[in-house]
């Protein structure tokens, strides 16, 4: 049985989360080699999402975060879709909290606009949703959207609720939360990726040197 077939079946939910720790590593440490396996995995990860207990549900984070990153979103693009229609709500929520993770990093000239077209609709049919953290989640990622594509592309997708005081109000506050959350990431990767300074080594005023 492979890791993913673990994630996918063991009714077992402690070894569920361990094959899925153990896909998270071998997408960390493979990267973009991975991406092959990335059509399995995450649509297996998406209905394993109907689990909400925290000790299975935190790693499927983690590991549909790793295995994203190894894949264009427009080659999971159809299992997305497919997640955002399903009945359980909490394939619903985590699917909208995946999609603000991922979609926050953008720029309107790198964002899929193939996959935004396609959600879109989805997430503003969620914004209906009797459950309040379904709505949250679909806030979340069209915020997100809004905050790639910038408000006046995003409000194509929008007009349906155009005329929806708070839930654009929501929206505009996970955008300006979105954009803030890009921009300490992108700090953070600039700092991890930038040298360290050399060590200068000065006279003192002795005459000798000191380190």
């Amino acid at each position: 049985m492979t890791y993913v077939q673990v994630v996918e079946k063991d009714a077992n939910i402690n070894c569920a989360a361990a094959g899925a720790k153990c896909v998270t590593a071998l997408a960390n440490g493979l990267r973009k080699k991975f991406q092959p396996h990335a059509a399995i995995v995450i649509p297996a990860i998406l209905e394993k999402f109907k689990e909400k207990k925290p000790v299975l549900r935190d790693p499927l984070i983690e590991c549909i975060d790793a295995v994203a990153a190894t894949v264009p979103m427009d080659n999971v693009v159809d299992d997305i879709v497919a997640a955002m229609g399903k009945a359980n709500p909490n394939i619903k929520l985590q699917t909208d909290q995946f999609l603000y993770r991922t979609i926050k990093r953008f720029t309107a000239a790198t964002v899929p606009k193939k996959v935004v077209k396609a959600i879109a609709p989805l997430l503003v049919k969620h914004t209906g949703e009797s459950d309040p953290d379904v709505r949250e989640a679909s806030y979340a990622a069209l915020g997100a959207i809004m905050k790639a594509l910038g408000e006046k592309a995003a409000m194509m997708f929008l007009t349906d609720i155009a005329e929806d005081k708070l839930k654009m109000g929501k929206i505009q506050e996970f955008r300006d939360k979105a954009a803030a959350e890009a921009a300490a990431e992108e700090a953070a990767k600039a700092a991890e990726s930038a040298p360290a300074q050399e060590a200068v080594v000065r006279p003192c005023r002795s005459g000798k040197q000191r380190s």
